[in-house]
């Protein structure tokens, strides 16, 4: 009876490695699909951010489902929706100090200044969700193993970009302190963290 139990046993411990592997090469298969379909984009040079959201994403959000444990695609991930994040933050801003700017000259009638804050409030919003998910991918990775330093610098530049200040010093320092990145790094980072105080007495 022992043998039997043990047995079987074996035989569901070699299921489940064979199923994960196999879960691990579908997974890996879309996240060298949305290297490849990612870098042609990026060649291109043609509605950049918006064929990165409908087609890369897409593909390496399959890819993560499938799974959760590839570290790859759970950088690349993190670092696209980043990307994505920051760009449609900018475009708000850059909208919201227009739209200021023309208030002060007179020069906005008051619907197209409504059809001006709604877009970047969907441009903000927009930004919102995708620094959101580019914490909880970059977070990931760092239990995976991942070089810390530079994830930290990714999620400090996340939360920088939702205001929370106190949590992008947080993962600045800890990178910084961590004594491991490249002297022109350091330097970047010393240089980001004197802004970052800026930004936070003005508070």
């Amino acid at each position: 009876m022992r043998w039997l139990l043990f047995l079987l046993l074996i035989g569901c411990a070699l299921y489940t490695d064979s199923r994960q592997a196999e879960l691990y090469k579908k997974a890996d298969e879309k996240y060298q699909q949305g290297l490849r379909l990612r870098n042609e984009i990026l060649q291109s040079g043609e509605l950049v951010s918006e064929r990165l959201a409908k087609e890369v994403l897409p593909l390496w959000e399959e890819g993560v489902q499938l799974y959760s444990n590839h570290r790859g695609l759970q950088k690349e991930l993190g670092k696209l929706y980043l990307f994505l994040g920051e760009e449609e933050s900018q475009r708000g801003e850059t909208i919201l100090e227009s739209l200021e700017k023309r208030k002060k000259e007179g020069s906005l009638d008051p619907a197209k200044r409504s059809a001006l804050e709604k877009k970047a409030k969907v441009a903000l919003e927009r930004a919102r969700i995708y620094l959101t998910r580019a914490i909880s991918h970059l977070k990931a990775v760092l239990k995976l193993g991942e070089n810390p330093s530079e994830i930290e610098i990714l999620l400090g530049r996340a939360c920088l970009f939702l205001n929370h200040y106190d949590k992008a010093l947080f993962y600045f320092r800890s990178a910084l302190e961590r004594g491991d990145l490249p002297p022109e790094r350091q330097v970047q980072i010393q240089e980001a963290l004197e802004l970052l105080y800026r930004l936070m007495r003005k508070e």
